[in-house]
């Protein structure tokens, strides 16, 4: 693989070494039961589980000193009961703050995706995810949804000082 194809898939192996651990592993490191880590599934479960082990792969991931961004896809906008819902709910929003503070106390970059889907519904009227044959609103994203990261990351890339094609 040559050209900047092969240069992302080789930064992609290196980061994939520090951060493959399965439960088994991480359970040892932070001193989790297997029982603890295979019932937690959700932050409702156990949040601080959640924020111990997420801390402990942004430390690896610091450790290595990699030129590292964080992008957050909200589950946002999201429709139930007939209702979309702009916001994250609270144990979300906590866990994200926490994530953020994690990431930049670490020196590397967060890229919040919420404000950018909510302004893709407010004013186009489009979610980020879904499609005509599934539940829109969730799963995997969509092409609007592709296109706003895109966009984001093109800002982000900007700021930073990187000279990039504008087009999408």
């Amino acid at each position: 693989m040559q050209g900047i194809a092969g240069f992302i898939a080789n930064k992609l192996e290196f980061l994939y070494g520090p951060l493959r651990y399965s439960y088994v592993e991480l359970s040892r490191v932070l001193s989790f039961n297997d029982k603890d880590l295979k019932s937690a599934t959700t932050f409702d479960d156990d949040i601080e589980m959640f924020k111990s082990i997420s801390s402990y792969a942004i430390d690896e991931i610091a450790k290595h000193e990699i030129d590292f961004t964080f992008v957050y896809l909200p589950t946002v906008p999201i429709i139930d009961s007939n209702e979309v819902i702009v916001t994250d709910d609270s144990d979300t929003i906590e866990f994200m703050n926490f994530i953020r503070s994690e990431i930049e106390s670490n020196g590397m970059d967060f890229i919040d995706m919420t404000d950018s889907f909510v302004k893709l519904y407010e004013e186009e009227k489009k979610l980020p995810r879904g499609f005509n044959n599934t539940m829109i609103g969730t799963g995997h994203l969509n092409r609007d949804g592709h296109r706003v990261i895109a966009e984001k990351i093109l800002e982000y890339l900007k700021l930073k000082g990187m000279e990039v094609d504008d087009e999408i």
